[in-house]
C-alpha cells in the first residue's frame, strides 16, 4: 500500500523533511520503510507510478534501525536514542516510544507541486506515521513561528478517507486520499 501527500514549493531551494516511524506495537518491530519524491527537477525513475512528465527521487529508509547513524534532521539527532536495540524517541504527550524508519532532508529543485509516496519495503501493509516538515524542526511548542500564510483548514469524513490541509511559511502541504490516479486526488483550495 501506498500513503502519498502533496507539497507545494514556492521557490527553488526550498526544505522538504521527510519523517516516517512506527509506534511501540506488537507486529511493527520488522517494518521498514521508502519514500519517493516527483516533481520537477527530478530526473530519476520509480517502479511507482506518479504523475505523467514527473521524475522520481528515490528516499531509502534505514535497513538498520539498531543504530541511529542514518538520522539527519538535527532535531532528530538531539531526540532520538536507542531503546530496546532500536533507533526510538519517547513521546511525552502520547506516552508511547516511537521507532524512526526514515529520517531525511530534501531540497526541491524548483518551484511547483511535488508529489510523495510512502510504502513500506517487503510487507504490504503497515501502521505508521508521516512527519513532513520544511520549517521550525523543534519539539519546543512555546515559541510563536510566524508564516505569512499561516493558515489550516482540515476535513473528515465517515470513510477514513481524511483529508487535512495547511500551509506553512513557503509551502502548501496538502493531505490526498488514497487513490493513485492523479486525477482523482482531492485538492482543496487554498
Amino acid at each position: 500500500m501506498t500513503t502519498w501527500f502533496k507539497v507545494y514549493s514556492e521557490a527553488p531551494g526550498s526544505k522538504l523533511y521527510i519523517g516516517v516511524g512506527v509506534g511501540d506495537m506488537d507486529g511493527l518491530t520488522d517494518v521498514l520503510m521508502n519514500a519517493i519524491v516527483f516533481g520537477p527537477g527530478f530526473n530519476g525513475t520509480s517502479e511507482v507510478k506518479g504523475p505523467p512528465g514527473m521524475g522520481a527521487l528515490q528516499v531509502s529508509g534505514t535497513n538498520d534501525t539498531s543504530t541511529c547513524d542514518f538520522l539527519e534532521s538535527s532535531t532528530s539527532i538531539r531526540a532520538y536514542q536507542i531503546h530496546e536495540g532500536r533507533c526510538a524517541y519517547y513521546e511525552p504527550w502520547g506516552r508511547n516510544w516511537l521507532y524512526s524508519l526514515l529520517d531525511r532532508n530534501i531540497t526541491l529543485p524548483e518551484e511547483g507541486d511535488y508529489y510523495v509516496a510512502i510504502q513500506p519495503k517487503r510487507a504490504a501493509h503497515a501502521r505508521f506515521f508521516i512527519a513532513p516538515s520544511d520549517w521550525a524542526q523543534s519539539e519546543e511548542f512555546r515559541t510563536p513561528y510566524s508564516s505569512t500564510r499561516g493558515e489550516y483548514r482540515g476535513r473528515y469524513n465517515d470513510n477514513n478517507a481524511g483529508i487535512e490541509c495547511c500551509t506553512l511559511d513557503g509551502m502548501v502541504l496538502r493531505g490526498m486520499d488514497k487513490s493513485t490516479n492523479f486525477d482523482d486526488c482531492a485538492e482543496l483550495p487554498m
